[in-house]
């Protein structure tokens, strides 16, 4: 008897479209144009006589006769490739996701801990874009993750803290004891270290604490984040901190609190996605990410 059966192509297709939320990630998996994947859907689409897809300018998503179809389509074909495994030598599969971060961000506090991921996700690789103007990711299909600094909703995106920053001005010990900064009336006699990526932060810190007589105007400018980190380091003057950027000097001791609390910031570290991003890669990293956060 003769089967009645839609092309295998385009079962395939439809799963590994499904699985990535994109024609374009499945096109590169499957080693096709997202035309050909496209194509694809549609003659099962026209098949099945149902959409299995919604499209929309940021990916796609799963109709909910496409949801329903998934499980079973992925279950077969998990016991095809079971039934008839290949004799082929096998290759790695790996899954790229694309993030745009905050160079700042990047260098003092992603770096670090990304080896760990890494290690333990050997089939995703991550593609990191430094990057600090602001982003819309409606417009940015291929950005999966953006890590910003700011204020709750950014444009076109889902957004969550993903780490709550706070001021506290640091020094080294040596420039503390010099100029005596354990007494915040002295840090008038110090020399201000400012950064392009932070320039407002002595103005927000000054307007909370007008009695200590600085001079927000005044001081030494750095484009960078980590340059002013090293002249703080250097004795050069008095660094307004972020902690999460700064961890490994305070913990070394390399440079130390000069109050013992910190002033809530306005603005935090924000962790934008696309909204329903359902792909498996970046649900685990975007979970790893929050964890490692915590800790």
């Amino acid at each position: 008897m003769r089967r009645h059966l839609p092309p295998f192509s385009a079962v395939k297709a439809f799963e590994a479209a499904a699985r990535h939320g994109s024609f374009a990630r499945a096109a590169q998996e499957m080693d096709v144009t997202a035309t050909a994947i496209s194509q694809h859907v549609k003659g099962l689409e026209t098949w099945l006589g149902k959409a299995l897809f919604e499209r929309r300018s940021n990916g796609v998503a799963l109709t909910a006769d496409g949801a329903e179809l998934l499980p079973k389509v992925s279950a077969i074909l998990d016991e095809i490739g079971e039934l008839l495994p290949s004799h082929k030598q096998k290759t790695r599969k790996t899954i790229s996701l694309t993030l745009s971060v905050l160079p700042a961000f990047a260098e003092r506090w992603l770096s670090p801990r990304l080896p760990d991921f890494l290690s333990a996700n050997p089939d995703i690789d991550i593609d990191i874009r430094t990057e600090d103007h602001l982003i819309n990711l409606e417009q940015a299909p291929d950005i999966d993750f953006a890590i910003r600094y700011g204020q709750g909703d950014q444009l076109g995106a889902a957004s969550e803290i993903l780490l709550k920053d706070e001021l506290v001005p640091v020094a080294s010990p040596f420039y503390r004891d010099k100029f005596g900064l354990q007494d915040p009336l002295n840090w008038s006699k110090a020399t201000l270290l400012h950064d392009a990526q932070w320039g407002g932060d002595w103005q927000q810190w000054i307007k909370t604490h007008p009695s200590l007589g600085l001079d927000g105007q005044s001081g030494s400018r750095f484009s960078l984040y980590s340059m002013a980190i090293q002249a703080a380091k250097d004795s050069l003057g008095l660094l307004m901190g972020h902690p999460a950027l700064i961890t490994q000097e305070l913990e070394s001791g390399q440079l130390v609190p000069l109050i013992d609390k910190g002033l809530p910031a306005s603005k935090h570290f924000l962790l934008l996605r696309h909204r329903g991003h359902n792909q498996p890669a970046a649900i685990q990293f975007r979970s790893w990410l929050l964890a490692t956060a915590r800790k």
